[in-house]
């Protein structure tokens, strides 16, 4: 195909059992003008095998065999090669809905200015469960800012979203080649974007099945991974000449929090803590001290936690001494909720508290942003997840 409208990245390592079901989504498309651009590492499987197999059948598919077995690697080395107006990413254990396509491309053909469509996903577990669908938070044309895009698109992943191809170049946005590139590219995008599109179906899956795939290894690798590639980000900002964006209060708060989580959840591993102090001298120095670089001791079991979330309810089952805890707050609490056998209540129900009273923080992904909430209401007696579990406990409790 000399000028299809939309390509099409996969990057292939090691997905042997799952790549067909992969491919197979992506052939069944409704849409059919596009390329497929599979871009195989250095397997240790029949991948390579299975890929060319489907390119005896489908001569939309474009097989590159590569050295590099890095999954921004290999996204970013499709970029300057890539035919399509439009660029879309899919995961080799993952799959489309047959309208993925169509659904996405629709407003960008329609609209020019509109710098990316996004949709939801589904989320599919090994043992059959099926997760809550994690959606956009707006519906059709939205115009965005720094402090408004990550509120409509909260998930960061970049398999969800179809772009311009034209203003990714434009930007030079390249994926920091490490894990956790779209924690990077997240701030990245909600620092230049104008305009988006918003689909609330999940019309992409998902899914936790392959113990090789670089989502599941992203728990145990991804914590260092996660500052540096900040730092790659806010490089990109300011090469942009977009340094005001990253003063914004949300903005802000989503780098401290996603730095704050490697941190606690990597048990403060020296390589991370140092990497983090690094960051915030470099960038943040006024603001260095807000964060915690070091395990902090319970002195005392907790009695509260802060966040009403699937991490809360985890940590009930895994944490010592949970009989001990009282009640769970949240800010979106509502009369009568619950978590297991203990009632959640707003914030305010702190303000009957001493300000000592032990508080954890149910939260992997807005740790910074409650400990700060906390904070100004008085109380310092605040713990993180990885206070009170070990490394180990803190991934389970984090996937279940």
């Amino acid at each position: 195909m000399s000028h299809p409208k939309i390509s099409v990245i996969l990057p292939v390592l090691n997905n042997e059992q799952f790549v067909d079901r992969c491919i197979d989504s992506v052939l069944h498309q409704t849409y059919e003008d596009f390329e497929l651009m599979i871009m195989v590492g250095r397997c240790k499987d029949r991948s390579l095998k299975r890929c060319i197999a489907w390119q005896e059948r489908d001569e939309r598919i474009i097989i590159v065999s590569r050295k590099d077995s890095s999954l921004s690697d290999a996204r970013n080395y499709a970029l300057p090669v890539a035919k399509g107006k439009y660029l879309a990413y899919v995961d080799a254990d993952d799959w489309y809905e047959p309208e993925y396509l169509a659904t996405l491309v629709a407003p960008l053909e329609a609209d020019d200015s509109i710098e990316l469509s996004c949709c939801g996903c589904a989320i599919d577990h090994e043992d059959g469960r099926k997760a809550a669908p994690l959606l956009p938070k707006a519906s059709g044309t939205v115009d965005v800012t720094s402090e408004t895009y990550t509120q409509f698109v909260p998930n960061q992943a970049v398999w969800i979203k179809m772009f311009q191809t034209e203003w990714v170049r434009r930007y030079d946005m390249q994926m920091y080649d490490g894990f956790a590139e779209d924690v990077s590219l997240q701030v990245m995008i909600a620092a230049v974007a104008q305009r988006i599109y918003c689909v609330q179906a999940p019309l992409y899956h998902k899914t936790f099945e392959n113990p090789d795939s670089v989502s599941v290894n992203f728990l145990k690798k991804s914590y260092l991974d996660t500052v540096l590639g900040l730092a790659y980000a806010v490089e990109f900002i300011r090469r942009h000449g977009r340094e005001a964006v990253l003063s914004k209060p949300r903005l802000k708060s989503i780098i401290f929090s996603r730095i704050q989580t490697a941190l606690t959840c990597s048990g403060y591993l020296p390589e991370v803590s140092e990497a983090a102090r690094a960051f915030f001298q470099k960038y943040y120095p006024a603001e260095a001290s807000q964060v915690r670089y070091e395990k902090k001791s319970l002195d005392a079991p907790v009695e509260i936690i802060a966040g009403a979330g699937q991490i809360t309810r985890n940590l009930l089952h895994y944490m010592e001494n949970s009989s001990r805890v009282r009640y769970v707050i949240d800010n979106h609490a509502h009369k009568g909720q619950t978590i297991g056998s203990k009632q959640v209540f707003p914030f305010a129900a702190l303000e009957q508290e001493p300000k000592d009273v032990p508080i954890l923080i149910g939260s992997t992904l807005y740790e910074y942003e409650i400990a700060q909430q906390l904070r100004a209401m008085g109380f310092e007696n605040v713990y993180y997840v990885g206070d009170v579990l070990d490394e180990e406990a803190v991934q389970k409790v984090r996937m279940l």
